[in-house]
């Protein structure tokens, strides 16, 4: 059989890193996000497309994720220094994730694949104790920076105002982003400074102050990303990321265990809130046959104080927390809110 290497397709597997919020001097992890393995579609990181055949690619061509099962323990804790000399470390919750992602060579060749593990580096994540395992033998990983280039019409959301972000989502320039949900598409804008401008000139019903906030947001993040394509990355613009990269080998349709282990810091002890993205799934060939997202709950006797999205799919029986999917195309994500003063 004649093996082939499709080194060029990259996989981007699940995780959760932090949001990082200022209060005082002390910049405080308030949640995360997390979500399903996806394979990168050419160009996802860049707002590229690939076409095959005349035809655009949007999910991998070769290898089906058949189903996942990924555990989530609230029960950790860590301890976060304050910069403020007379004020004790911040204990804060930190969350275990075990990940088991199930995958099938769907053809007849022997696949090599490079696999990246993306964190976006736009708050400091805190990502610890990162295990990667195929088949339960542990695989070694590098770690490497990708910054967005120049090119990219992917923006971080929090470079541009709640105004300007709806304006864009009303006039149907704003894309969301399937692998990060920080980050907006905005390629529909796409094209040299006068065209971007006459396209933000053309909205309807805002004002002039309105038009040049959006015009100065879009140049403001070009400014950043053009110091990237000259060496001088940018960590905390959207669009660029920490990878965790390792290989996968697959005989013809061989089916693989893939396992991720890691911590990471979910918010407070007494308060957090973090979401794991299941829409990243739909990049993988076909639907898939089975999910299960299971919760152990730091709080399992205070469970009126939690808040779960979405509301179907869901099963708390004893203070345990599981939501199931089956032979599902993800197109809605999963949220977690905790409050002691709910």
């Amino acid at each position: 059989m004649e093996k082939s290497k499709n080194v060029l397709k990259i996989f981007s597997i699940s995780f959760l890193f932090i949001f990082s919020l200022e209060v005082m001097a002390n910049p405080l992890p308030t949640g995360s996000s997390g979500r399903t393995p996806n394979p990168n579609i050419y160009g996802m990181f860049n707002g590229e497309k690939m076409m095959l055949d005349g035809k655009l690619i949007d999910e991998d061509q070769d290898i089906r994720m058949t189903s996942e099962l990924v555990e989530i323990d609230e029960n950790g804790f860590c301890e976060y220094p304050s910069f403020a000399p007379d004020m004790p470390p911040f204990r804060l919750r930190q969350a275990k994730i075990v990940g088991s992602y199930y995958l099938y060579n769907t053809t007849q060749n022997e696949i090599e694949e490079e696999i990246l593990f993306p964190v976006p580096a736009i708050f400091k994540e805190n990502l610890t104790d990162f295990e990667v395992y195929i088949e339960d033998k542990k695989v070694e990983y590098s770690l490497n920076k990708f910054f967005k280039p120049r090119s990219s019409f992917l923006f971080f959301k929090d470079s541009f105002s709640s105004r300007s972000i709806e304006i864009l989502e009303k006039a149907n320039y704003l894309k969301p982003c399937i692998f990060d949900p920080k980050i907006i598409d905005l390629s529909l804008l796409e094209g040299s400074y006068l065209t971007i401008k006459q396209k933000i000139d053309s909205i309807k019903e805002i004002t002039s102050k309105e038009k040049d906030e959006i015009l100065n947001s879009i140049m403001e993040e070009f400014r950043h990303s053009y110091h990237n394509d000259n060496g001088a990355g940018h960590e905390h613009r959207g669009g660029s990321f920490n990878l965790y990269e390792f290989q996968i080998k697959m005989k013809p349709n061989e089916k693989v265990n893939l396992k991720i282990k890691y911590k990471t810091i979910i918010g407070d002890e007494n308060s957090f809130t973090y979401t794991y993205i299941l829409q990243t799934g739909k990049l993988w060939k076909g639907k898939i046959d089975k999910s299960i997202i299971r919760i152990k709950p730091a709080f399992p006797k205070q469970m009126a104080k939690y808040k779960f999205s979405p509301s179907k799919n869901i099963l708390i029986k004893e203070g345990k927390v599981e939501f199931i999917f089956k032979n599902f195309e993800p197109k809605e994500d999963i949220s977690v809110e905790f409050s002691a003063d709910r």
